[in-house]
């Protein structure tokens, strides 16, 4: 299980307001898979708010009733009380 490092990935974003960002095309175009698949979970974790008990996991494996999977990107809050 791999917790995100926000500082690593801030940089690689460019934002125009608080609303609405912009990636940065070239840094995205550099990274290989795992590290386009960490930086999509911290454009969302960057993102959240008003969310409790938020964690972000990347390379997640679930297991369900037909076999397992693997999660490149694994997000899991609690909303009213529900997690």
């Amino acid at each position: 299980m791999i917790i995100l490092d926000s500082k690593k990935y801030n940089k690689q974003l460019c934002r125009m307001d608080d609303d609405m960002f912009i990636p940065v095309i070239d840094s995205v175009l550099e990274m290989n898979p795992t590290e386009f698949e960490k930086y999509a979970l911290q454009i969302l974790q960057d993102h959240i708010k008003g969310l409790n008990n938020v964690k972000f996991i990347h390379n997640k494996v679930v297991e369900a009733y037909d076999g397992n999977y693997q999660l490149y990107g694994y997000i899991e809050f609690e909303v009213m009380g529900v997690l």
